[in-house]
């Protein structure tokens, strides 16, 4: 993927990639909910696959939240399955503009900035209590079901 040459170059991680080719069945369940007694969590609190909130459908690049489509594009959709295919674990910009655009198109690393907010704003209108994109400063993104 070529970058915008106005852009300064920094370190890249490829260590995602391994994440994004790894077989997903057509449908992923994603998030938490917060009523769940600690004996329905996993081990040292993590969130299992029936205790989620979030689904994600590879056929249909859909995404789901208690049942309400989301309405992601194609882009949205891949930015949000990188993020959730590991939970905490923090992304940069340039780790997802790779994930989100595998052809060699130039673009700037703010559009990332630009689709994780029309994702939470998707997001905020399913779920207003809940913010599960967090920005990490000087770093990029994470994905978290608090």
């Amino acid at each position: 993927m070529r970058r915008d040459p106005g852009r300064l170059s920094g370190t890249r991680y490829h260590g995602f990639e391994g994440a994004s080719r790894c077989p997903l069945i057509s449908q992923r369940f994603i998030g938490a909910g917060d009523a769940l007694p600690r004996h329905r969590r996993g081990k040292r609190g993590e969130v299992t696959p029936q205790q989620t909130g979030l689904v994600l459908d590879d056929a249909g690049y859909k995404a789901t939240i208690g049942g309400k489509d989301l309405g992601l594009t194609a882009v949205e959709y891949q930015l949000l399955k990188v993020l959730v295919s590991q939970p905490g674990r923090i992304y940069s910009r340039d780790q997802l503009m790779d994930a989100m655009y595998r052809d060699e198109r130039v673009v700037s690393d703010r559009t990332v900035d630009s689709h994780v907010k029309k994702i939470r704003k998707k997001i905020s209108d399913v779920l207003p209590e809940r913010e599960i994109i967090h920005s990490v400063y000087g770093v990029g993104y994470k994905y978290e079901w608090t």
